[in-house]
């Protein structure tokens, strides 16, 4: 009995032996990341004389890295010298230096690749991610249905981004960047994340209707004109917080199954946030300063703080409702005029007022 367990032994540790040796071997076979892109951008592509200067660009960003499932980092494209260049075409743009024709891409190569057959398909990885770009023109993707996630970071487009109507099965990402025109993307459906952060700048921003499935993330961004998300849906959070600034917000009807956070960020129009419907919390403090805030019949299921805050104009909050109570905090906070009523906790005193008692209010 010794003898036959002592062989089964011997027999499983030559097995296991010979299987750490496999797992240790070179490669008998070239790996799929290793093999040339096997869908190549249309030969009729170029046939435009003023497309012909763009080539050398579009073709390395997709033979090289996109259709490799890899991100494209145009510092790297051949002309460049990598992660020691600039990212940003504005930056050298500002020190009075042209951005290198290796670093320009056209919209239309973004249109192509990204809702395209075969192109669109062909990525080993679902994803587009272009980073250090310059784009000059419209990129109209309209009532279009796209795949894979699409980033575009860190690089301006000079030009209006149109994604009315259009559905995205992933994520999109704009982290850093800035769109000069406006960025329509009424009715825009993204089954992932929607990410406008990071320093990302925009004229106007239109989500009117839109639906998010994950976050919504604007934290840390500016948005010189209006930014308007009406009946706006977000299955996580609405995230604008890190000292993004906004001249208007309107976020009427808006519907936001997390927390909205505008901690110590900035708008200096109107937060016009009537009937907003808040699954989480209101968090619009830590320094945060605002002109004039609507919440007229908001739901707020969970609290609605704006301690350490500044409204310099006027703060309206009646019929706001949420859970037992619908608490308003407002410590440390600097008010102008206020009406709130119908289902409030609100604890308000001036920084350099007596305090004013606390008034419950039950819904």
């Amino acid at each position: 009995m010794r003898n036959v367990l002592s062989g089964r032994l011997a027999a499983l540790f030559v097995l296991c032996t010979e299987s750490w040796a496999d797992i240790g071997d070179t490669p008998t076979r070239t790996l799929p990341h290793d093999e040339k892109c096997a869908v190549p951008l249309p030969i009729d592509f170029w046939d435009d004389p003023a497309a012909k200067r763009f080539q050398s660009a579009a073709k390395w960003a997709w033979n090289e890295r996109i259709c490799l499932g890899q991100w494209a980092d145009m510092r790297d494209a051949p002309g460049g010298i990598g992660r020691g260049e600039e990212c940003q075409p504005a930056v050298i743009e500002k020190r009075g230096e042209a951005v290198a024709v290796y670093r320009e891409l056209r919209p239309e190569f973004l249109e192509l690749i990204l809702s395209h057959e075969p192109w669109a398909s062909a990525p080993r990885h679902p994803q587009v991610v272009i980073q250090c770009a310059l784009i000059r023109g419209d990129i109209d993707l309209d009532d279009h249905e796209i795949a894979p996630t699409f980033g575009f970071h860190q690089g301006p487009i000079e030009g209006e981004v149109y994604l009315f109507g259009t559905k995205l099965k992933r994520s999109l990402s704009l982290r850093g960047s800035t769109i000069a025109g406006r960025l329509n993307a009424d009715r825009l459906e993204v089954g992932g994340g929607l990410f406008l952060n990071d320093g990302a700048t925009f004229r106007d921003l239109d989500l009117i209707g839109a639906r998010i499935a994950d976050n919504a993330e604007l934290s840390g961004s500016t948005v010189t004109g209006m930014l308007d998300a009406d009946r706006l849906e977000v299955g996580g959070g609405l995230l604008m917080r890190d000292s993004a600034t906004f001249a208007a917000v309107d976020l009427v009807g808006a519907r936001i199954l997390g927390d909205v956070e505008l901690s110590g960020s900035t708008v200096t129009g109107m937060l016009n946030a009537n009937r907003l419907d808040v699954g989480g919390g209101l968090y619009l403090h830590d320094g945060g300063t605002f002109a004039d805030i609507g919440l007229l019949g908001a739901r707020i299921t969970g609290d609605a703080v704006l301690n350490g805050s500044t409204v310099t104009g006027e703060l309206y909050a009646e019929r706001i409702t949420g859970g037992l109570f619908a608490p308003i905090s407002l410590s440390q906070s600097l008010l102008g005029r206020w009406k709130i009523r119908h289902g409030c906790m609100l604890r308000w005193r001036r920084a350099s007022a007596r305090p004013v008692p606390q008034r419950w209010c039950r819904v």
